[in-house]
């Protein structure tokens, strides 16, 4: 059975910290690490399109089928340390 992936959708709130639509994308694309925060949100750690790396944040709509995306910046420690 196919099942087609979640569509992706960056709400407003994400861009919060100036991070471009194309950043966030590259980063959610290109996930490093992957932390579940719980059933329905994540938190990934991929690299903005000049390698630079994001934190970003993420739920799953169960109704709509959809990641939703509502925060990314810079990666900070805490985070980045995921990636050892």
């Amino acid at each position: 059975m196919h099942v087609d992936p979640p569509t992706v959708r960056i709400v407003a709130a994400a861009n919060r910290h100036g991070v471009p639509d194309d950043d966030i994308m590259h980063a959610y694309r290109n996930p490093r690490a992957v932390r579940f925060v719980d059933d329905a949100v994540h938190l990934l750690v991929g690299p903005r399109r000049d390698g630079n790396w994001l934190e970003v944040m993420f739920e799953y709509d169960w109704q709509r089928h959809e990641h939703r995306i509502f925060h990314a910046m810079a990666a900070r420690p805490r985070y980045l340390r995921m990636l050892r």
